[in-house]
C-alpha cells in the first residue's frame, strides 16, 4: 500500500509517497529532498509522536484559564486520554511560565507545564 504525505521535518514540506508493508508499517519513502524526509515518515507511520497542549483551569488569576504543554512529545495515540485526565485539573493564581501543573502524565516521562503565566487577580480598595 501507498500513501501520500508532506514532510514537516523541515521547511521544504517536500511531498513524499510512502509504502507500507503488509503490516502497514513503513517500507520506504521516495520524493524526500533530504534523508530526514524518510526518518519522518518511518516516524509518522510507525510511531508517531506530538506535543500535547491544551488550557487548565485557573482559580482567583486575572484569567479564568493557562495554555499548558507536555515537556517532552508524547504517543500521539494518548492525546485524547491527556485532555481527559487534564479536565479535573484546578490551579490556584499566580501560575508562572514553567511551573509543572502534572508530572509525569500518563507514565509518559513528559511533564505539563505552564506556557503563559497568569498573575492573582487583583483586588479593588475602597476609600
Amino acid at each position: 500500500m501507498t500513501l501520500e504525505m508532506r514532510c514537516g521535518n523541515c521547511h521544504g514540506r517536500c511531498r513524499m509517497t510512502v509504502t507500507l508493508n503488509e503490516k502497514n508499517q513503513f517500507a520506504s519513502a521516495t520524493g524526500n529532498a533530504c534523508s530526514n524526509g524518510a526518518r519522518y515518515a518511518k516516524e509518522e507511520i510507525d510511531n508517531p509522536y506530538r506535543v500535547f497542549t491544551a488550557l487548565v483551569k485557573i482559580e482567583g488569576g486575572a484569567e479564568n484559564v493557562a495554555s499548558v504543554k507536555s515537556s517532552l512529545p508524547v504517543p500521539k495515540e494518548l492525546l485524547s486520554a491527556m485532555e481527559e485526565f487534564l479536565k479535573p485539573v484546578r490551579m490556584s493564581a499566580p501560575v508562572a511560565y514553567g511551573d509543572t501543573v502534572l508530572a509525569n502524565i500518563l507514565n509518559t516521562g513528559a511533564d505539563i507545564i505552564i506556557t503563559r503565566a497568569v498573575p492573582a487577580q487583583a483586588i479593588a480598595a475602597y476609600a
